[in-house]
Order: C-alpha cells, then sequence, then structure tokens
C-alpha cells in the first residue's frame, strides 16, 4: 500500500503536456479507414498543496482540437475545492 506521506512531494507537482500523433488506421474519428492526425493532452492541478490533485487527459482528432481545447480550458476554470 502507498502512504499519503510517500506521495506528498508529487502532489506538490505540477505539469502539462500536449503531444501529436496518430490514430492508427480504421480507429480514427472519420470513417475513412485512414490514419487520422490526433493531439494529446495531459494536465496535473494541484487542488491542495501535498493532500490532492486533479490529473486529466484529453485526447482529440487534431482537426478538432482547438474548438475542444478551448471548451477544456472552461471546464477547468469551474474546478473548485470546498
Amino acid at each position: 500500500m502507498v502512504s499519503a506521506a510517500s506521495l506528498a512531494p508529487a502532489l506538490n507537482a505540477c505539469f502539462r503536456i500536449e503531444a501529436n500523433s496518430a490514430y492508427p488506421a480504421g480507429m480514427g474519428a472519420d470513417s475513412t479507414g485512414e490514419a487520422t492526425a490526433a493531439t494529446t493532452y495531459a494536465r496535473c492541478q494541484v487542488l491542495q498543496p501535498g493532500a490532492s490533485m486533479l490529473v486529466t487527459t484529453h485526447e482529440a482528432p487534431a482537426a478538432s482540437y482547438t474548438a475542444q481545447a478551448a471548451l477544456r480550458e472552461q471546464l477547468y476554470e469551474t474546478v473548485m475545492v470546498p
């Protein structure tokens, strides 16, 4: 079992990662069967230093990523800690 004390340093760290890739042929967002460009985003947001964090990932076709990212950022603005 992992103790809260051993996780404390990690619970103070944040990161954001954005990377481009491609969905394999047949798994893309369209029905052509061709590989589709995709963008993946991962983020860590500390909620309570040393106690809790929110880790999220977002993957979208590259063609619609910018619009989806704007909606994602609106969602992040609503995260509140009681």
